[in-house]
């Protein structure tokens, strides 16, 4: 049997993303680093429309059963270590603990973190630790600032009588673009940008792509 030297995990956290963004960029960042002969030894987990604020993941989960029956194999004559591959390290966690867990989790087993844009993160001095730590801080700061902006922008939202707003029924989101909106959408949009309310909040609160918030504004601003 073939030994498995290398893993990828990909997650998004909501419904409305996919991970072809996140697998473009692992797969390019593999190809520079002529990794792309190892397809064969790649194994792939995911996560999609899950939190990074939840632990409890099945293609998490699955990844940490795997990285203990990792192997180092030979490349070019040179002994390679296990790897797990990540677009960025706030998709194993936004919890620090989790993170560092995570670090230490393939430490133990001599497997390393590779993270496109960044190389291999080194996890052995207490320095390496600490900026580990940093990173996690930094990523679970953000979840929370996020949370308070929309738990914020729905509360001025339902001030304004604009929350729970769906596209009426029979309306087709996804087939083509549209040059005209039905004339409450482009108000309410419209409104809420007025009172600084950026496109991704705003997406949230209506429960519209924030692409296509940003299309319908820009839209309107030209009529």
């Amino acid at each position: 049997m073939e030994h498995k030297n290398l893993v990828i995990y990909y997650r998004v956290s909501t419904d409305k993303q996919d991970i072809s963004h996140q697998r473009n960029s692992v797969y390019e960042y593999l190809e520079k680093q002529g990794l792309s002969l190892w397809k064969q030894k790649i194994i792939e987990f995911e996560d999609l429309a899950i939190s990074g604020g939840i632990d409890d993941r099945p293609g998490f989960n699955q990844l940490l059963a795997a990285i203990p029956n990792l192997r180092a194999i030979k490349k070019d004559g040179i002994l390679q270590q296990p790897r797990v591959i990540l677009f960025e390290d706030s998709r194993i966690s936004r919890n620090i603990l989790t993170l560092q867990n995570f670090y230490a989790f393939c430490k133990k087993h001599n497997t390393v973190i590779d993270i496109v844009g960044k190389g291999i993160i080194k996890f052995d001095t207490a320095i390496d630790q600490f900026m580990v730590a940093v990173q996690g801080y930094a990523a679970q700061a953000e979840r929370e600032a996020a949370s308070r902006r929309i738990r914020s922008g729905i509360i001025n939202a339902k001030k304004m009588g604009v929350v729970g707003y769906r596209f009426p029924k029979g309306h087709k989101k996804n087939v083509g673009r549209r040059k005209k909106y039905l004339p409450e959408i482009e108000k309410r949009i419209d409104t809420l940008r007025a009172r600084g309310i950026g496109y991704r909040l705003i997406g949230e609160i209506m429960g519209i792509p924030t692409t296509t918030v940003n299309r319908i504004h820009r839209r309107s601003m030209l009529d």
